[in-house]
């Protein structure tokens, strides 16, 4: 892949799993489980790592968690900061978004032995990452995944579990790019990415497809419409899309294409931010398998009502399609995926105009030929077609129904093994 001609973009990554509230937090079995058991982890964390660390709390105010009680020095407000006690705030940003930050996710295990279990849901957000930790291949965040597989704690993942990648512009999210790359995602959802993740993902709501959940599929849409378009980029829609007639009716589009190009035109209709992100949530205003997070100036996230422009801040789109990952191989494949999206929607208009025109023309030969189109796309458009071998590998893992690696039999997280056979020990 060809850094030189990416955008100046930032990421972050959401680990979701599970692990249990160990014995020696027992005055907190009963209550605040879930705090002690993320806190466990935590702090495991920072004695195996000089990562940045933070555990954040979810009780009433009037309450204390194992992750607040008695550690009046070390909150600030909801977040308990373990390790640096103090760094540099990047500008725009808020203070969790400087750390690797432990919190509460719930997570129905759909596994057996997982409901039988019921151990407290975590989810570990990572600090904003700038490009260069993807393209020295992810050290920092291999450290946290190597301490997460070496620690003295169970830990355990299954088809209720996701990898969530966040990913932003150094210089803000602006309104043309979030409608190019979610007219990009929309065309790649049924064509490239469900084909990329396990096979449970494509049942699990929280990858629900923008075109067949998300309020842009409706027919009755609530209103929300906010100041001027910031870059007149409703009426540039022409300019950036082919044509009705070039999107043949295939079941990528649901066989009506008039449908999916009326979806497109909401988009591209859209004069906000706040606009887009409300469209693509879903009537529950939860969140599918792609979502623009919104945030402010300041780095705050907001609500799709929000008033006031967000043009230019550090807003961000989501992408919530894939399982869980303990394996950092699948994990820079799969951003490399996104980063190349990003860095297609990010092309002039033209350029712009015949990657979507070339997606058509890839998709429409595939389904003549009865042919699987991921593939294709990935060589045709995304120009990874080098990577084809290991995706293939990968597909042939969740046939196997191992979709998440590194597991054993019993969905237990197994340590790391050395070269000669030892298992590291934290």
């Amino acid at each position: 892949m060809d850094f030189s001609q990416l955008p100046d973009l930032t990421f972050g990554v959401e680990l979701e799993f599970m692990s249990p509230c160990p014995p020696t937090r027992h005055l907190w079995v009963r209550r605040g489980v879930t705090a002690a058991a993320r806190m466990n982890v935590a702090q495991q964390m920072v004695e195996l790592t000089p990562l940045p660390i933070a555990c954040a709390c979810t009780h009433a105010d009037h309450e204390t968690c194992a992750i607040c009680d008695r550690t009046e020095d070390e909150m600030h407000g909801r977040i308990r900061i373990l390790s640096p006690e103090y760094i540099d705030l990047r500008p725009g940003t808020q203070l969790e978004s400087n750390y690797f930050l432990f919190k509460h996710e719930f997570l129905e295990g759909r596994s057996f032995v997982n409901s039988d279990r019921n151990w407290p849901g975590v989810e570990i957000a990572s600090p904003i990452f700038q490009v260069g930790e993807f393209s020295a291949g992810l050290p920092t965040l291999g450290t946290a995944i190597s301490a997460l597989r070496n620690m003295d704690a169970e830990i355990t993942a299954d088809e209720s579990c996701g990898l969530h990648v966040h990913v932003g512009l150094e210089g803000g999210m602006s309104l043309l790019l979030a409608k190019k790359i979610t007219t990009l995602v929309m065309v790649l959802e049924d064509t490239l990415l469900f084909d990329l993740v396990g096979t449970s993902r494509l049942t699990n709501e929280s990858t629900d497809a923008i075109h067949l959940e998300s309020l842009v599929s409706k027919e009755h849409i609530p209103p929300l419409d906010f100041a001027e378009d910031p870059t007149g980029s409703d009426k540039l829609m022409g300019a950036h899309i082919p044509p009705l007639e070039a999107i043949k009716p295939e079941t990528w589009n649901e066989g009506d294409p008039e449908k999916f190009y009326d979806m497109l035109t909401k988009i591209w209709s859209s004069k906000s931010l706040q606009r887009i992100s409300m469209l693509t949530k879903k009537e529950t205003n939860t969140r599918g398998g792609f979502n623009i997070s919104l945030r402010d100036h300041t780095g705050l996230s907001r609500s799709p009502g929000c008033d006031g422009t967000l043009e230019l801040g550090p807003t961000t789109v989501e992408f919530r399609y894939a399982q869980m990952s303990f394996d950092i191989p699948f994990i820079r494949n799969w951003i490399e995926v996104l980063f190349r999206i990003i860095q297609i929607a990010d092309q002039n208009p033209d350029d712009f105009k015949q990657s979507l025109a070339t997606i058509f023309e890839l998709t429409a030969k595939a389904n003549e030929e009865q042919k699987p189109t991921w593939d294709v796309i990935m060589e045709g458009v995304l120009g990874l077609g080098d990577r084809i071998p290991e995706w293939k590998e990968q597909r042939r893992r969740y046939h196997m129904w191992k979709e998440i690696s590194h597991l054993d039999e019993n969905l237990l997280l197994l340590p790391e093994v050395s070269e000669d056979g030892d298992v590291f020990m934290g």
